[in-house]
């Protein structure tokens, strides 16, 4: 009885920890304003902050299923990005476009 109530407790405590990791690492976007942008780094208001993100020839620029390139986005922009965690360093994987709900339903994106 002992050994099957260690082994439930062992189940549950490794259940918790991976459901936490994965909460963890599915967190990583930010949504909010462009307020600065060149070639190698996009800033964004979020919220009250700035918060800074690395960009790199692997990220991906898109409005809805639409690939984009950098140059499409520019200051004043709202977006979301998702990104990678490298030391102190947020790398930007993906850059997306904030498109209105509006327009979404009547499909003019």
């Amino acid at each position: 009885m002992r050994r099957a109530g260690i082994s439930t407790l062992s189940l549950l405590l490794v259940l918790t920890l991976s459901s936490t990791a994965f909460a963890a690492k599915s967190k990583n976007s930010a949504d909010g304003e462009i307020i600065a942008m060149d070639g190698r780094t996009m800033v964004l208001k979020v919220k009250k902050n700035e918060e800074s993100f690395k960009l790199n020839r692997d990220t991906e620029y898109r409005r809805a299923n639409e690939e984009l390139r950098a140059g499409h986005f520019k200051v004043g922009d709202r977006v979301r990005v998702k990104y990678r965690v490298e030391e102190e360093d947020k790398i930007a994987v993906r850059v997306e476009m904030w498109i209105p709900p509006h327009k979404l339903r009547r499909g003019g994106v």
